[in-house]
C-alpha cells in the first residue's frame, strides 16, 4: 500500500476568511485533521469530510502527535496538521518534519497568513516605510525556551527598527525592560493586538512608557502580538512624507520611465532603470575627486569612499570592508554603479553576483583619469549605456557604448516599447531577433495595438526593418525574425511565426467589471479570465480594472485587483451615464443610479472603443475596451 502525506497547514490567525484556498482544499479531503486547538478558530472542523478523523493537539505529546500522523499515513491515508498562522513562525513544525523524515513519511508545508500581517492590516500600518524603516524583526522575549546568542531582545532592540513580538504579552513588563536595555526610548509607539480577526479581537495602543499598564488594564495576557516602532505612530501621514521611489514619477525602472527625463539613447527610446538609484565608487585620489564631481551632478547618487580619502568627498558615505565585498553589496543594492576602479578588476568583483540581464544593475567603469565611461554590464535593461552617457557628459569624459543595437542605431529588440511599458511574453527568441536586426537580416513589425510611437519621427527605420499588414505577411521565410505587437493571442495556427517572433504585450486593454456585494476575488478572477480567453485577448495587455465608485470597498474586487497588481478606476453614476453603450440595463440604474457599470467604465478609462461588450457570468458583469494611445508630440505611426 502506498504511503500517505503529511500536510503542515497554516490556518491563518483565525477568520475562515484568511484560510488559503489550498489549505481549505487540503482540510476537506484529509482522513485526519490535528488541529491546533487552542488557537485554530474551531470552525475549521466543520470543513471535516465524512468519516474524517478530527483530533485537538492541545492536549497531546510531541510523540502522540508524530504517532497519530504516522498511523494514518502509513496506511495511504491523508493528514492536516493545521496550526495558527503561518507553519514557519513559533510552530513547533521543524520537530515533528524530522520524525517524519526519520520514518519515511512525506509531507508539505502549506503556508498560511502569519498573525502579524494580519496585526499590521488591523492597526491600519505598514511594516516598511521608506526613511523611517525599512527591515521588520520577528522574535519573542525568552522564557522558557532560551534564545540563541546573539538575540536577546535588548540586542535586536538596538536596530531600533519596526518589532513584531510573538509569545510576549505575558511578560510585558520584561519586553519593556529590554526594549529600554536596547536604545528604543519611552516615546516609541507600542500596539498589542489580541486575538487579531477573531470577533473578541482588541487593540490596545500605547507607548514604550505606558503600554505595560494599558495592557494589564485590557487584562491581555495571552494570544497577542506586540508590535514596537515608529510606523505605528498616530499621525504619521502628517509627520512623514516617506515615499517609495518604486512608484516615483522621477525614478525609473524596467516598467516605466521617469517623467520628463528622457535619457537620449541613441537606439530609438530611454533607458529602463537609469533613474534609480546609483552607487558610486572610488578607491583612489584622483578617482575620488572626480567621483565627488559626477556625485554632485546627480541627485539620485550616493558616493562611497575608503576612510583614507573621505575628507576629500564631504557627505560621501565611508566603507571599510575590502572593495570585493563592497562591490557585491552595492551590486544587491543598487540600479546602477558607477565605479572608478579598473576595469579588469570590476569584472572579477562584479562576476560571482551576476543573475539576469533583466535584473542586474547598469555598470559603468571610468578610468582615473575620466577620459572614458564604459558600460561594462546591462546596457539595455540596467540603463548602463545611458548612464555612462550621462556620466562622460558631466565628465567631459568619451562614452564607449558597445551594444551593437546602440552603435548602428536600430531597434533595441528588449527595449522596444519599454517607455510605455510594454512587456515581452516569452524572452526565448529575443536573442535570435536581436541577431537578426543587428546583422542587417530581414525583420518584421507587425502592430495592431498600443502606442504607434516608438520609433523616433525623424529618423527612417533601418532597411532590414520592415513593416507588414497582416500576421502571416510577418510568418512568410523571407523574415529571419518577426517583432509582434499585439493584445491578441496568437494560436497553434501561428506556429510558423511564433517559432521566430518576439511578441510585445502593449498595456491596451481596460476590463471594466460590476458585481454583486459579497462577491469573491476568485469568482471575479474566473469571469475576467474567461471573457478575455472568449475574445482571444491576452492578460498581458491589461493595463487596469474599471467599476462604479460604490465598488471601491468592494473586498473582492480589490483583492482581485491586488493580486493581478492593477489599478482601479472608479466613476461615479453621473460619468457612467455620459456613455453611449450597446447594452445598457434597468437593473444597474435600480441598485447604483447607472444604466451600466461594466461597459461605460471600460470605456472612460480607455478612452478607446469597446472591443468586448458586457458578459454577465453569476454575480459579475465584464466588458472590454481598447486604450486610445496617446501619440507624443512630433511621434511617428506604426
Amino acid at each position: 500500500m502506498p504511503v500517505g502525506k503529511v500536510y503542515f497547514v497554516g490556518a491563518g490567525p483565525g477568520s475562515l476568511d484568511l484560510v488559503t484556498r489550498k489549505a481549505e482544499a487540503i482540510i476537506r479531503s484529509a482522513d485526519l485533521i490535528l488541529y491546533t486547538d487552542s488557537l485554530v478558530n474551531p470552525a475549521i472542523t466543520d470543513w471535516a469530510k465524512p468519516g474524517a478523523e478530527v483530533l485537538g493537539s492541545a492536549s497531546l505529546t510531541h510523540d502522540e502527535i508524530v504517532e497519530a500522523m504516522v498511523r494514518v499515513a502509513r496506511v495511504g491515508g491523508s493528514v492536516a496538521r493545521v496550526h495558527t498562522g503561518d507553519p514557519s513562525l513559533y510552530g513547533a513544525v521543524y520537530e515533528q518534519a524530522r520524525r517524519l523524515a526519520e520514518m519515511g513519511i512525506p509531507y508539505e508545508i502549506v503556508p498560511g497568513v502569519s498573525s502579524v500581517f494580519a496585526a499590521a492590516a488591523a492597526l491600519g500600518a505598514e511594516l516598511t516605510v521608506p526613511e523611517l524603516a525599512q527591515t521588520v524583526i520577528l522574535t519573542r522575549v525568552e522564557g522558557r525556551t532560551p534564545m540563541p546568542p546573539g538575540e536577546r531582545l535588548r540586542d535586536l532592540a538596538a536596530h531600533r527598527t519596526t518589532l513584531c513580538l510573538f509569545l510576549s504579552v505575558g511578560m510585558i513588563d520584561r519586553v519593556v525592560e529590554e526594549l529600554r536595555a536596547g536604545g528604543y526610548p519611552d516615546d516609541t509607539p507600542v500596539a498589542v493586538v489580541y486575538r487579531v480577526t477573531w470577533p473578541e479581537e482588541r487593540v490596545v495602543r500605547g507607548t514604550l512608557a505606558d503600554i505595560a499598564q494599558r495592557v494589564r488594564e485590557a487584562r491581555i495576557r495571552s494570544h497577542a502580538l506586540i508590535l514596537v516602532g515608529e510606523v505605528f505612530g498616530s499621525g504619521l501621514h502628517a509627520r512623514v512624507e516617506g515615499r517609495s521611489r518604486l512608484y516615483d514619477a522621477s525614478f525609473s525602472h524596467r516598467y516605466r520611465r521617469a517623467a520628463g527625463k528622457p535619457d537620449g539613447l541613441g537606439a530609438g527610446g530611454p533607458a529602463p532603470r537609469s533613474r534609480g538609484r546609483v552607487a558610486v565608487l572610488s578607491i583612489t585620489r584622483h578617482g575620488t575627486a572626480l567621483a565627488a564631481r559626477l556625485a554632485a551632478a546627480l541627485p539620485e547618487a550616493d558616493h562611497w569612499v575608503p576612510p583614507k580619502f573621505a575628507a576629500l568627498a564631504p557627505g560621501a558615505r565611508v566603507f571599510e570592508d575590502p572593495v570585493s565585498q563592497r562591490m557585491g553589496d552595492l551590486f544587491r543594492r543598487y540600479d546602477g554603479i558607477v565605479a572608478f576602479v579598473s576595469l579588469g578588476a570590476v569584472v572579477r568583483m562584479v562576476a560571482p553576483h551576476l543573475r539576469d540581464k533583466k535584473t542586474d544593475p547598469g555598470v559603468v567603469v571610468v578610468d582615473d583619469r575620466g577620459t572614458f565611461a564604459i558600460a561594462v554590464l546591462s546596457g539595455h535593461l540596467g540603463g548602463a549605456n545611458a548612464l555612462a552617457r550621462r556620466v562622460a557628459r558631466v565628465l567631459g569624459a568619451t562614452p564607449v557604448v558597445t551594444t551593437a543595437s546602440d552603435v548602428r542605431e536600430t531597434v533595441a529588440v528588449d527595449l522596444l516599447g519599454h517607455e510605455f511599458g510594454w512587456r515581452i511574453e516569452g524572452w526565448e527568441n529575443v536573442t535570435a531577433a536581436s541577431a537578426a536586426v543587428v546583422n542587417g537580416e530581414p525583420v518584421a513589425v507587425y502592430q495592431d495595438a498600443g502606442e504607434p510611437d516608438w520609433w523616433p519621427p525623424d529618423r527612417p527605420l533601418p532597411e532590414n526593418i520592415r513593416r507588414v499588414a497582416s500576421l502571416e505577411e510577418a510568418a512568410a521565410p523571407e523574415y529571419a525574425a518577426a517583432l509582434v505587437i499585439t493584445d491578441r493571442v496568437l494560436g497553434p495556427e501561428h506556429a510558423s511565426l511564433l517559432g521566430k517572433a518576439v511578441v510585445y504585450r502593449p498595456q491596451s486593454l481596460v476590463v471594466g467589471i460590476g458585481c454583486n456585494r459579497g462577491t469573491p476575488a476568485e469568482e471575479i478572477a474566473g469571469a475576467v479570465a474567461a471573457v478575455l480567453a472568449g475574445a482571444g485577448l491576452s492578460p498581458l495587455s491589461v493595463r487596469n480594472l474599471a467599476s462604479i465608485d460604490r465598488k471601491q470597498d468592494e473586498p473582492g474586487l480589490l483583492a482581485y485587483a491586488a493580486a493581478q497588481g492593477l489599478r482601479i478606476d472608479f466613476y461615479d453614476a453621473e460619468a457612467l451615464n455620459s456613455v453611449e453603450v450597446p447594452s445598457p440595463s434597468e437593473a444597474p440604474m435600480r441598485y447604483v443610479g447607472a444604466r451600466g457599470v461594466a461597459e461605460p467604465a471600460a470605456v472612460l478609462s480607455a478612452g478607446g472603443p469597446l472591443v468586448v461588450p458586457k458578459v454577465k457570468s453569476g454575480n459579475c458583469t465584464v466588458a472590454v475596451a481598447r486604450v486610445q494611445p496617446r501619440v507624443q508630440p512630433g511621434g511617428g505611426g506604426a
